[in-house]
Formats: structure tokens, sequence, C-alpha cells
């Protein structure tokens, strides 16, 4: 379906009524105290020599980098991963924005389809471009009505996040593989952010989703967002990488020195140092539990709720789960009023996953942050069930 003009992502008046004792479920970060990384690793990462602080990289200078990474890490090759089908920038949100701008560059007038749940910060770009925006719900989609809906809208342009934004479930390579069939009939290219997908339950760690790269190199019309950093939860020093063909890596590396700037040297090195042999070992570590920890909270979340009917997102990725309760315990109607009645009542806020272009008509729906503290999960939970008899 198309985007509603009134669509808006503004939370704040939700937001503004929270208070410092409140139970944020909803919240975005891993919580600090929760697995840090060590202060060692992040001093001998961030260490730079007197000579470099006024050193600076554009994307288009890191092929010292990008070869060392080459070197340091077999499964780039054995995914037939050249220098020169990815690159790096300072942070996923300008990731996304060099994206955009260079597609359109290419496509001019861009027709999008909206994989939802999806990140709001697309719909407010897409917008700046002037976009023509579709959106259709991929939790248990039909996707034969997804290809039809690229065809007959002609759609030039398809993004995701893996995992669905805030839900924990994946779309399957091989589904995102016959989209981009679907797109080559309209010219059209997709782009997979990525970002979370590098925490696997189910897989044994990487610092790549090199299977995602596999199945959707096979055509050229793809573009991939991943964050190692962001996967290990350094958000202060992160960094967000780039995978696509390279007609694209080098149209987006072009654009990237003209309008986005550069990375530092301490970003630099951070990079270098993650991709590392010698830390590869710690890295997946970091990584695992991570994963471990998130997986247990999820399984505490089944414990708390067994025979409830509370909808919980089938999880198999990332730190997020999708959490739906019966619109039938609120006295509100509409999402934003929905959640100032569960903070004004339990103290908890939840961010409404309508802001993600996600409505359930039984279940009023928000994520959980599987990286909060347990005490946190339990006590909002709690709060939940008494104050809503679920």
């Amino acid at each position: 379906m198309k985007l509603n003009s009134d669509y808006s992502s503004d939370i704040s008046s939700l937001l503004n009524e929270q208070r410092k004792d409140t139970l944020f479920i909803s919240t975005w970060d891993k919580d600090e105290e929760i697995l840090p990384f060590p202060s060692k690793k992040i001093a001998m990462y961030g260490k730079i020599e007197s000579d470099q602080a006024s050193k600076y990289f554009f994307s288009d200078e890191l092929f010292d980098l990008k070869k060392y990474i080459l070197s340091e890490n077999g499964e780039f090759l054995e995914s037939h991963i050249a220098a020169s089908n990815f690159t790096f920038v300072s942070n996923g949100t300008i990731a996304a924005w060099l994206s955009l701008l260079t597609i359109q560059k290419e496509i001019e007038q861009i027709k999008v389809l909206l994989l939802s749940p999806i990140y709001y910060i697309y719909v407010e770009m897409l917008r700046q471009l002037k976009a023509d925006i579709y959106y259709e719900s991929a939790c248990n989609a039909d996707f034969t009505k997804i290809y039809s809906t690229i065809i007959s809208n002609k759609i030039n342009l398809v993004i995701i996040n893996n995992p669905l934004f805030g839900t924990g479930i994946c779309i399957p390579n091989e589904i995102i593989n016959t989209i981009q069939a679907a797109l080559l009939k309209t010219n059209g290219c997709i782009l997979i952010d990525n970002i979370y997908n590098g925490l696997k339950w189910e897989q044994t760690a990487s610092l790549n989703d090199f299977e995602l790269y596999n199945k959707v190199s096979c055509y050229h019309n793809f573009i991939i967002l991943e964050s190692l950093a962001k996967n290990l939860f350094l958000n202060g020093i992160k960094h967000c990488s780039i995978f696509s063909s390279s007609e694209w890596i080098d149209k987006i590396e072009k654009n990237s020195v003209l309008f986005f700037g550069s990375i530092t040297a301490q970003q630099y090195n951070y990079i270098q140092k993650l991709y590392s042999q010698n830390e590869r070992s710690f890295i997946m570590q970091q990584l695992t539990q991570n994963i471990d920890y998130a997986q247990n909270n999820y399984y505490l979340l089944f414990s708390m709720l067994t025979n409830k009917k509370i909808y919980v997102s089938n999880c198999v990725s990332g730190i997020y789960c999708l959490f739906g309760i019966p619109r039938s315990k609120f006295n509100s109607q509409n999402d934003l009023s929905i959640a100032k009645e569960i903070l004004i009542k339990s103290n908890v806020l939840t961010l409404p996953h309508d802001r993600y272009l996600y409505t359930d008509q039984k279940n009023y729906c928000f994520r959980i942050n599987l990286m909060a503290k347990r005490e946190t999960l339990y006590k909002s939970i709690s709060a939940l069930q008494n104050c809503f008899d679920i």
C-alpha cells in the first residue's frame, strides 16, 4: 500500500512523559553494565601515534585497509569479495543516506517498497528525496503478492531491515534472492540493512554475513549495510561497512567523498584491529556472549508468559523481539495513546511499532530490547502483567 501523507514518526509526546524511574523496555542500546567491552581493549584499539592525530581517510583512500582485511580473513576470499566490493563509512545513518543518494542519481525518480517493520529513518530520508513510498508487512507475508507489487507498481527499490526491525525475524536469503530477480524486470535494486544480522542465534558467529553476500552476489543489484562495531555495541566508536558490486561501490565511494567526508585515523585503527587475526578469537567470543545473553533473556520472557495470550515473535537473530498485548486490554485505541496508557499505569515505556510501519489488528505491538538488565526485563513484564491482567 502507498504511505499515507499523514504518517509521523514523532513520539516526543510519549518520551516527554517518562520519569527518572521509568522502565524503558524498548530502549535502543545495550545496558552499559551488561557485558562491557574490556576497557583495556578499547584503549588499545583507539591508540594512535602523534603523527596520526591529524590524519583522516576518505572512502576512496581505504585500499590499504581493505587489502589488510582480505589478508587477515579468508572468508572474504572464499566468498569472492575483492577490495572493490566493500567500503567503510563512519556510521549506519550515513551509509543509508549515501546508498539512497547514489541510487537516486542512477534511478532519478525512486519508487520504493519498504518491507516492514522498517527503521523509521528510511521514511524520513525517502521523503527528503521525494520518493514514491509503498510498504508491505514482511511478517508472515505472502511474498507472491510482494513480487506482484514490485512488477505492477514498477518498484525500482526495495529496502529491508534484516532482521525485520525490532522483531528478530529474518527474511530467508532465498526470498531476498527472488526479490532481486523481480527487481531486474524493473531495473531496480535492493538495499539490505543487515546491521544486527551479525548476531545469528543458530549459527556460529562471524565478522560479516558472508552467507548473504554469496546468495545475493549472483546479481549486481544489491547493497548490504553491516557493522561489526554495532554488533559488539561499540556505539561510541562505530563504523558501517557497505558491500555491493564493484560498480556500485565505486559510485558510493565517489559520492562519499563529495557529501560525507572522511573517517578519522582512530576509526581506521579500530576497524583494522577488529578485523585482525590477532584479535579474531576475542572478537568471536564477544559476539557469542552477546548472542547468548539475548537468547537467555528471550527464554526468560517465555518462562514468564507460559499459557498467556501474548504475541512474542519467533526470533532467530539480533537483540530485539516483538511483543504484542491484546488491544482489548486497553481503553485507548491508537498505538501512541496505548503506549501513553501503559506508561501512566505501569511506568513501563514501550515504543509503538506502527512507527515502523507495522500494525497488528489484534495486538498492540512494541519491541523489547533483549540486552536489557534481566532485573529490568523481569520488573517490566511483571508490571505489565499486574496492570493489564496478561
